[in-house]
């Protein structure tokens, strides 16, 4: 799959996703550092930097390295949005 196939494979999903969400809110018109992802401060964030760079280092290769990176910071972002009661996917907020 190129670039370009990615993103409209990637355009389509998200209007998917947004169709079968409804009226709920959507995270993609969030401003950083919004959920899904981590502030710029967050130390997991750099813990996963450190270790993506180490990765590299001994041999994994960048893509794979990326693919860990992006989906362990996507985890934590949420997790650190629902910590500071912007609620889950459902407009749940935390107690």
């Amino acid at each position: 799959m190129d670039r370009q196939e990615a993103w409209e494979a990637a355009q389509t999903y998200t209007w998917e996703q947004d169709m079968r969400r409804g009226d709920w809110a959507t995270q993609r018109t969030a401003k950083m550092p919004e959920p899904p992802w981590p502030s710029p401060e967050n130390p997991i964030l750099e813990a996963l930097l450190q270790d993506a760079r180490k990765n590299v280092a001994d041999g994994m290769s960048v893509d794979l390295a990326m693919l860990q990176l992006a989906t362990h910071c996507w985890f934590e972002g949420g997790i650190e949005g629902y910590d500071r009661g912007q609620g889950d996917a459902r407009s749940e907020t935390a107690p």
